[in-house]
Protein backbone atom coordinates (compact mmCIF):
# COMPACT_ATOMS: atom_id res chain seq x y z
CA UNK A 1 0.00 0.00 0.00
CA UNK A 2 1.56 3.18 -1.07
CA UNK A 3 0.47 5.10 2.14
CA UNK A 4 2.37 2.18 4.30
CA UNK A 5 5.71 2.52 2.11
CA UNK A 6 4.93 6.59 2.78
CA UNK A 7 4.77 6.61 6.35
CA UNK A 8 7.15 3.90 7.18
CA UNK A 9 9.91 6.06 4.77
CA UNK A 10 8.75 9.22 7.23
CA UNK A 11 9.37 7.05 10.60
CA UNK A 12 12.99 6.56 9.58
CA UNK A 13 13.60 10.03 8.68
CA UNK A 14 15.04 11.94 11.37
CA UNK A 15 13.60 15.33 10.26
CA UNK A 16 10.57 15.20 7.99
CA UNK A 17 11.15 17.48 4.83
CA UNK A 18 8.28 19.52 2.88
CA UNK A 19 8.95 16.78 0.40
CA UNK A 20 8.31 14.06 2.63
CA UNK A 21 5.00 15.63 4.21
CA UNK A 22 3.63 16.03 0.73
CA UNK A 23 4.19 12.68 0.03
CA UNK A 24 2.10 11.53 2.79
CA UNK A 25 -0.46 13.66 2.34
CA UNK A 26 -0.85 12.70 -1.80
CA UNK A 27 -0.59 8.90 -0.47
CA UNK A 28 -3.55 9.83 2.54
CA UNK A 29 -5.60 11.56 -0.61
CA UNK A 30 -4.83 8.00 -2.44
CA UNK A 31 -5.91 6.04 0.41
CA UNK A 32 -9.07 7.85 1.06
CA UNK A 33 -10.42 7.59 -2.96
CA UNK A 34 -9.88 4.02 -2.71
CA UNK A 35 -11.96 4.01 0.82
CA UNK A 36 -9.08 3.46 3.21
CA UNK A 37 -10.70 4.33 6.52
CA UNK A 38 -8.98 7.04 8.71
CA UNK A 39 -8.78 4.19 11.71
CA UNK A 40 -6.46 2.74 9.06
CA UNK A 41 -4.57 5.83 8.07
CA UNK A 42 -4.31 6.74 11.93
CA UNK A 43 -2.97 3.48 12.59
CA UNK A 44 0.02 3.48 9.47
CA UNK A 45 0.84 6.95 10.69
CA UNK A 46 1.15 6.06 14.52
CA UNK A 47 -1.52 8.36 15.39
CA UNK A 48 -5.35 8.18 16.05
CA UNK A 49 -8.18 8.23 13.72
CA UNK A 50 -9.33 11.75 14.82
CA UNK A 51 -5.46 12.88 14.57
CA UNK A 52 -5.25 11.89 10.94
CA UNK A 53 -8.83 13.29 10.01
CA UNK A 54 -8.13 16.77 11.33
CA UNK A 55 -4.56 16.89 9.66
CA UNK A 56 -5.67 15.69 6.28
CA UNK A 57 -9.11 15.56 5.87
CA UNK A 58 -9.17 19.09 3.96
CA UNK A 59 -6.99 17.57 1.58
CA UNK A 60 -8.50 14.19 1.04
CA UNK A 61 -11.77 16.19 0.39
CA UNK A 62 -10.44 17.96 -2.45
CA UNK A 63 -11.29 17.56 -5.97
CA UNK A 64 -9.29 15.35 -8.32
CA UNK A 65 -7.40 16.67 -11.11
Amino acid sequence: MRLDLAARAERVIEEPTEVSRNQIAEAVCWARDEGTSWERIGELLGNSAAEAQRRYESLAARPSA
